[in-house]
């Protein structure tokens, strides 16, 4: 919006009030003979706290107030003069209802308050704002200038380079780490009878052909389709020329093994969660009813209870298979499926979690070996305090040692002195 030009920013406007209102919310701007200018009304604008902005730009016509409001037609304001005298605050009034672009008495409208518009797959979506970041999973789309009619084709291609130096690098990287498992666990090894040990070697040689992924179309789901495989002596080698061939017919395929995703087929169904969150699997969801603002969303998983989260979603019961998940319920849906890629990291986390459970075999050994180094440091107490008795004793038997030393030594003096005595008497 823009008014009629005054002579500078300084100029007075008028006293009065002019009601202020967007949406549902209105403000009373008052105008007195402390802020009686073009610069106190703007600056009166911006106070009333509504998003509405105001400023003033001066040409060669004058200084004239611009007024503008958030983007989005729910933003559209109205401003009406309450008091004050005609040809004064009623310059700078507007009333989309009334506003005739023929008859101009306030305002000037330059620019409607309209939502940003695109269309999507034949889908129009429209937003208050000129971002759009929850359109296209995973894609943000900010609008620059408007241009109807224009088609834009967005799309992404696989880092074919980085996933297969990620693919050769993993291998390297479980090379090096079984070398060091062979030493700890060899004839000289400090493991070398461990069972937690061996419980996690044996886990490791069964990774190239565990299930990474849920793919139902055929692409390959496990390292070894891809060309990692596992030599006789429990290291990995890559086929390189494989993994190019993988690479060439199913690149989504490798990337979800190391980057994995999760996804419903039904598009009512919109997961919230994190991925990792949850256990990779496949997921049944069945008779799934949206919130309508007096009931919460409900449905039913892997046919047990789901519990609420907030109106419109739901999430797993904690001790659900699929602890973790949540979803939002945007329409009816009978039958569903929610895919969890398990991914290289989820196959290991998974191990980690077998093995360092409550009952889990490297729990076990830590327990184990808990157990024999408090049996050690109970055998040293005892051995220190054996060897304080001994010493002890030891320290008493040379005392008395030298105490009987010395009394032999008086004893031989007094008899020496007494057959010196019987020589001197027998005149020897």
């Amino acid at each position: 919006m823009t008014a009629a030009p005054l002579t500078a920013s300084s100029t007075a406007v008028g006293l009065g009030t002019l009601d202020l209102t967007v949406g549902s919310q209105t403000k009373t701007i008052t105008i007195t003979s402390a802020n009686n200018s073009l610069a106190g009304l703007a600056q009166a604008i911006k106070d009333a706290g509504l998003g509405v902005t105001a400023s003033i730009v001066t040409d060669s016509t004058g200084a004239r107030l611009v007024v503008k409001g958030a983007t989005g037609e729910d933003n559209a304001f109205k401003i009406a003069m309450t008091s004050g005298n005609t040809g004064e605050l009623d310059r700078f009034v507007y009333d989309p209802l009334t506003y005739d672009p023929q008859n101009i008495t306030g305002l000037k409208l330059e620019q409607s308050a309209v939502n940003a518009e695109v269309i999507v797959d034949g889908v129009t979506v429209s937003k208050a704002t000129n971002s759009f970041s929850d359109v296209i999973e995973g894609v943000k789309i900010d609008l620059k200038s408007a241009a109807p009619g224009t088609t834009v084709t967005i799309g992404s291609n696989q880092p074919v380079d980085a996933i297969k130096q990620a693919v050769s690098d993993f291998v390297a990287a479980y090379n090096e780490m079984k070398a060091t498992l062979t030493k700890m666990t060899g004839t000289d090894g400090s493991l070398r009878a461990d069972g937690g040990i061996r419980a996690l070697v044996q886990r490791l040689g069964t990774l190239t052909s565990t299930k990474l992924t849920y793919a139902t179309d055929g692409s390959p789901t496990t390292l070894a389709e891809i060309g990692v495989s596992t030599n006789r002596d429990g290291t990995l080698s890559l086929n390189s020329g494989r993994l190019a061939t993988v690479m060439a017919s199913s690149p989504d395929a490798v990337e979800a093994m190391f980057n994995p995703g999760q996804r419903s087929d039904n598009p009512l169904l919109k997961i919230t969660s994190a991925v990792g969150k949850t256990k990779g699997g496949s997921y049944t969801v069945t008779n799934a009813t949206p919130g309508n603002g007096v009931t919460n969303a409900s449905a039913t998983l892997n046919g047990g209870y789901t519990l609420p989260l907030g109106t419109t979603g739901v999430q797993a019961s904690f001790t659900s298979a699929a602890a973790g998940l949540s979803f939002d319920v945007l329409g009816a849906v009978s039958s569903a499926t929610i895919t969890i890629d398990m991914g290289l990291q989820g196959a290991l986390d998974s191990i980690k979690s077998d093995l360092t459970a409550s009952s889990g075999q490297l729990t076990v050994s830590q327990k184990k070996l808990e157990t024999e180094k408090s049996a050690i440091s109970s055998a040293k107490e005892k051995l220190t305090a054996r060897d304080t008795v001994y010493r002890d004793q030891l320290t008493a038997q040379f005392s008395r040692m030298q105490s009987a030393l010395a009394a032999y030594s008086s004893t031989q003096s007094y008899l020496s002195q007494q057959i010196k005595l019987w020589t001197n008497g027998n005149g020897n």
